[in-house]
């Protein structure tokens, strides 16, 4: 596929949506990997679902020396919910989706954001780096294609290749995306088939965030078994023809 990727002009303003929920033990590392990439106009906007650590005091703590950083709580408990209301408070133009425990690598924003210049382009998502909770890497089975991929709404059913702590999309697809069904097995492959159904999805080659394997992870890299993946695609047909 023949993208051509240029300088930023005009730079879109940035949302980040992240979600928390007893996170404290890499949330400083994420969040400094963010905010040192915002400019003064971008956001990041932190749902919270309450748990047991101190993610709240970390997350508070940043928040009362940077105002680009917003807290709303999620009084619904589970991670989508929990994306679902960092994505409803989002004001910028594009959206970034952010896990609580990985590492940004520098310059990300803007990469992913030279894009979006081509406007037939409604989501960017791309490779992550697989390493341990100390951020050594680990065995790594991604393509190890370099080209980029245009993704179609029957990529994201039969195999599903768009990662939501990897993704960026314009905000004026979000009325699109939400709300997402509770009967999804996870956010990412709703709105990738969603956005895939209006617009261009890419996958570029790029590895730009350091995706932490470790104890506590919402996700697991292991493969899942047949019968499950086959009803994960079963509820996500679904969720399609009643959306």
């Amino acid at each position: 596929m023949n993208i051509i990727r240029e300088n930023i002009v005009d730079r879109p303003t940035v949302s980040v949506a992240m979600a928390v929920y007893n996170g404290e033990a890499y949330l400083r590392e994420q969040i400094d990997s963010i905010i040192n990439q915002l400019e003064s106009d971008d956001e990041l906007i932190i749902s919270y679902n309450k748990g047991t650590d101190d993610s709240l005091t970390i997350i508070t703590e940043y928040q009362k020396v940077d105002d680009r950083i917003t807290i709303v709580e999620c009084g619904e408990n589970g991670v989508i919910s929990n994306f679902e209301n960092a994505i409803r408070h989002c004001k910028k133009d594009i959206i970034f989706l952010s896990d609580q425990d990985d590492v940004w690598i520098e310059n990300k924003i803007n990469k992913i954001l030279s894009y979006f210049n081509n406007s037939v382009i409604g989501c960017v998502t791309h490779k992550a780096t697989l390493v341990n909770e100390n951020l050594e890497p680990i065995d790594n089975h991604s393509s190890v294609s370099k080209k980029i991929i245009s993704i179609r709404p029957l990529n994201i059913i039969i195999k599903n290749q768009v990662q939501g702590c990897c993704m960026a999309f314009r905000k004026e697809y979000v009325k699109y995306i939400l709300p997402i069904p509770r009967k999804m097995p996870m956010h990412d492959s709703w709105i990738g088939l969603r956005i895939s159904q209006r617009s261009k999805v890419i996958l570029i080659p790029d590895e730009l965030i350091l995706y932490r394997q470790h104890d506590n992870n919402v996700t697991s890299r292991n493969h899942q078994k047949v019968p499950k993946m086959i009803y994960d695609r079963l509820q996500l047909i679904s969720c399609i023809f009643r959306g």
